[in-house]
């Protein structure tokens, strides 16, 4: 047992302490949305301009976008600064999570955005809907059609009367 001992005290002063700084694991990029408001009345050309400081604010602290909307003006569900009316739009991206608040601080800057919502997303809500598209009638939908019985006006008047007397 003595042994034993010997060797484990032997083991332990051959291992040297890590410094803090090596002990840092890199986070992986997470994805988020940000959602926003815009003024009313904006023009086309500073919707563009908006959204477009938005994606360089973004790729900037080296993120990847996946999706946008430019914003919709519609009437808000409560007015903000006496304003009930606003342009919403957002971006879905990834990002690593230290870059969130440089990212932030630069969003916070736009003057056009009056209100945003920055949020991290679980990674099956970043798929874009695709337009739902109707499926073709196949031939067992046709023999279906078939077996309807058509009705005569006139039997379905006598039925009618019965019915009501």
């Amino acid at each position: 047992m003595e042994n034993a001992i010997a060797e484990i005290k032997t083991e332990e002063e051959e291992i040297q302490p890590i410094a803090e700084d090596e002990f840092k694991f890199p986070l992986e990029p997470r994805f988020y949305d940000f959602f926003y408001i815009t003024k009313a009345g904006l023009e086309e050309n500073a919707v563009a301009k908006t959204m477009e400081t938005v994606r360089n604010s973004i790729l900037e602290q080296k993120g990847i976008i996946i999706g946008e909307k430019s914003p919709q003006n519609s009437r808000l569900a409560y007015k903000i600064n006496k304003v009930s009316e606003g342009g919403r739009g957002w971006f879905k991206f990834m990002i690593k999570p230290e870059e969130i608040a440089g990212l932030k601080k630069c969003l916070e800057k736009i003057e056009e955005i009056t209100r945003f919502s920055l949020s991290k997303i679980p990674k099956e809500s970043t798929k874009i809907p695709k337009k739902r598209m109707l499926r073709k009638p196949t031939p067992t939908d046709d023999k279906r059609m078939e077996k309807k019985e058509e009705v005569k006006e006139e039997e379905l008047n006598k039925k009618l009367e019965e019915i009501l007397g």
